[in-house]
């Protein structure tokens, strides 16, 4: 049977063809090896956010190693830490919310309550909020959340499996890879604050279903299938609202069509035009539609310091040698760590694409993914790798004041928008593992070649064929433990996620007819404290005047900015009429140990408020006390 794997249109070597009158047996081989990359992953996604399953309905989070100090350091026990994760579920409520009452699924009407105009979110976090909505009812907001991070790395594994099994004739390889991808110490971080890491299994999926719509088109077979799951990938992860993530999906999917259609024109070979045209035209609708939902809902830019290249410095890795050291950067944003071995491994798979390539079974576009791979990381290190090649060039004694990757900012307002350059790690990782996957599967060729040429197997019984498989089998399952283990950069946290709270209670019970609350601290809206008052007002079911939310609204700064003496206890009459002005009776000061640090208390700013005589009591039940405004 003829297949196309590459770009060489070949008779594969393996398995022979005596095994092919046996496709039931092979189909159950292959639904084991799937059923045991679900078990494994499903496993693995629990031990590495142990107890989170004991307790699913707490907040996760992780704890760095090591003495952490401000922004970095573990939060004091029973303190409510506003971040990016509390926000994520605010965003999924919302979302939840206005579709069950049939609303624009961009709208915010709960955060930056009582404005003149209401805020918009581009994030619509698909896939995973249609699962939270089916279990919301039964479970609550934070254990659906949870739900779901959970499931994302299963997908994440199951994904990466599904491509790497492409690339080598050893499930068990595959799967090893798959886990390394899925549990890159990068991700995890990412995975207790941002959505951008449930989005992981997006990349293989695509990659995926991009060769298999190729390979099928060359061999005359049916490719409708793969390439409709290709765009389903596509515009899923548009629809998500990761902009960043959007781009770069375009970017891999453009670059391997292109490099298949120059391949089959130098070869002269038919060139896949169909499969090609319906893949470049999914980039460019999905690409379209994230650019077009970002204008409308953000204008001309977003507010806060993206767009700024000292930003891009501050986030930047900290050097090229992050993919081998475990250095986190700016407040864990640097997190680049692969280790040794894969990035070894990489390095030798890299020669091996190439040479595989011209050998009878080579698999799909090897070639192309070591090419993809060198502007991959040199983007993901960003203002790293200029400063690296400067240092090269200094060295030798040449004009080293040059900045590429500055130049490529300046020029191209998608790089001007990512200030954490490390989040195409998502791409990186994906490519590094492969090649790491792709070196493995060559050694082992190489080694059952020499084996066989040598007919050692015949007159050794330690080296007979099921030996042989035996003792690589353990081998591999052994580095693979090690390697997760040593990607055990964080532990897990866990904190009350205060439902049975009293001011929650209280909160809940007044209903929205009170009018929306002020949640204390209230900062402007780019700040992520704001974020434990979003969440209490998508858990409670009331507005609020905080919001934590990059449009450029101008009206939102200027309103948090007369709000903000407030958040230290002092009442002026500003703030006063403020909170009149927009209906606003009840305030919750919280524990946010972010604000309330080094010296200040939370608790000072309770008593200063009703000392002015303009709040008293109602409920105190820490992290949260609920003031009421005196008429």
């Amino acid at each position: 049977m003829v297949s196309v794997t590459g770009d060489t249109q070949q008779v594969p070597a393996a398995p022979p063809p005596a095994a092919e009158p046996e496709p039931p047996r092979g189909r159950r081989a292959t639904a084991a090896w799937w059923l045991a990359a679900l078990i494994v992953a499903a496993s693995l996604s629990v031990v590495g956010t142990w107890p989170l399953a004991l307790h699913m309905g707490q907040l996760w989070s992780v704890r760095l190693p090591g003495t952490q100090h401000g922004s970095l350091a573990t939060a004091p026990t029973g303190s409510f830490p506003g971040n990016d994760a509390l926000q994520t579920m605010h965003v999924n409520r919302v979302v939840i919310d206005n579709a069950l009452h049939l609303r624009e699924p961009y709208l915010d009407l709960t955060s930056g309550a009582a404005g003149p105009e209401p805020l918009r979110t581009s994030s619509l976090d698909l896939p995973w909020t249609p699962v939270e909505a089916l279990l919301l009812p039964v479970t609550g907001l934070v254990a659906a959340y949870n739900t779901v991070l959970l499931l994302s790395t299963v997908a994440t594994v199951l994904g990466a499996f599904g491509l790497l099994r492409r690339h080598t004739r050893l499930p068990l390889l595959a799967l090893a890879g798959a886990l390394a991808y899925a549990f890159v110490p990068g991700r995890v971080f990412q995975l207790s604050l941002h959505f951008n890491a449930l989005l992981w299994a997006a990349f293989p999926a695509a990659a995926w279903a991009l060769e298999v719509m190729l390979e099928r088109h060359c061999t005359g077979r049916n490719w409708l299938r793969p390439a409709l799951w290709l765009a389903l990938v596509a515009v899923i992860v548009a629809l998500s609202g990761e902009y960043h993530h959007s781009l770069y999906l375009s970017g891999m999917i453009g670059f391997l069509v292109v490099w298949r259609l120059v391949a089959a024109a130098v070869r002269r070979e038919p060139l896949p035009l169909g499969p090609a045209l319906l893949a470049l035209g999914a980039v460019v609708a999905t690409d379209a539609y994230v650019l077009a939902i970002f204008r409308w809902v953000f204008g001309s830019g977003v507010a806060g310091t993206n767009g700024q290249y000292a930003e891009a410095i501050r986030y930047a890795p900290k050097g090229l040698g992050a993919l081998v050291h475990k250095s986190l950067g700016e407040l864990g944003e640097g997190l680049v760590y692969l280790g040794w071995p894969v990035t070894l491994l990489a390095l030798a798979g890299a020669v091996a694409a190439f040479v595989r390539r011209r050998r009878p079974g080579a698999a799909f576009g090897e070639a192309a993914y070591v090419v993809l791979a060198l502007p991959v990381l040199f983007l993901t290190f960003g203002p790293a790798a200029d400063q690296t090649l400067q240092r090269i060039l200094a060295r030798l004694g040449l004009p080293h004041h040059v900045e590429p990757y500055r130049q490529v900012f300046e020029l191209v307002p998608f790089l001007r928008l990512q200030r954490v350059t490390g989040r195409l790690l998502v791409l990186a990782a994906l490519l590094l593992v492969l090649l790491a996957v792709v070196a493995v599967d060559a050694a082992v060729s190489w080694l059952a070649g020499w084996l066989a040429e040598r007919d050692l197997a015949a007159r050794s019984r330690l080296l007979s064929g099921r030996a042989v498989a035996a003792a690589g089998t353990a081998v591999l399952v052994l580095a693979t433990a090690l390697l997760l283990h040593d990607y055990r950069v964080f532990r897990s946290v866990l904190r009350p996620a205060e439902t049975g709270n009293q001011v929650v209670a209280a909160l809940k019970t007044a209903g929205d007819q009170d009018g929306p609350f002020l949640g204390l601290p209230v900062y402007g809206p780019t700040y992520p404290w704001n974020a434990a008052s979003t969440y209490l007002a998508s858990q409670t079911g009331r507005r609020t005047l905080n919001a934590y939310n990059q449009s450029p609204a101008s009206w939102l700064e200027s309103r948090s900015a007369a709000l903000g003496p407030l958040t230290w206890g002092q009442v002026d009459a500003s703030a006063l009429a403020l909170l009149r002005s927009t209906g606003t009776r009840q305030v919750v000061v919280m524990d946010e140990p972010h604000v309330y640090c080094c010296g200040h208390s939370w608790r000072e700013v309770v008593s200063a408020l009703l000392a002015s005589g303009h709040f008293r009591l109602v409920t105190d039940d820490p992290p949260f006390a609920l003031l009421e405004l005196v008429a």
